[in-house]
C-alpha cells in the first residue's frame, strides 16, 4: 500500500509540473479546467493517503 502512495505522489508531482507549464499559455476559460483537474488529483491523493492510514502504513 505504501508503494501505491509513493507512486501516486510521483505521478501527481509530474502532472502538477505539466499543469504549471501549460497554465501560462491558456486563456482564463481553459485555465479553469486545469484547476478542476488539480482538485481531482488532490482528491485522489487524499483517498490513497486515507487508505494507507487505515491499513496502518501512514
Amino acid at each position: 500500500m505504501l508503494s501505491l502512495l509513493n507512486l501516486s505522489l510521483a505521478i501527481a508531482s509530474a502532472v502538477e509540473s505539466v499543469l504549471f507549464l501549460i497554465e501560462s499559455k491558456l486563456t482564463e476559460a481553459l485555465r479553469h479546467h486545469t484547476y478542476l483537474l488539480r482538485a481531482a488529483l488532490y482528491g485522489y491523493l487524499a483517498v490513497i493517503h486515507g487508505l494507507c492510514l487505515v491499513a496502518g502504513h501512514g
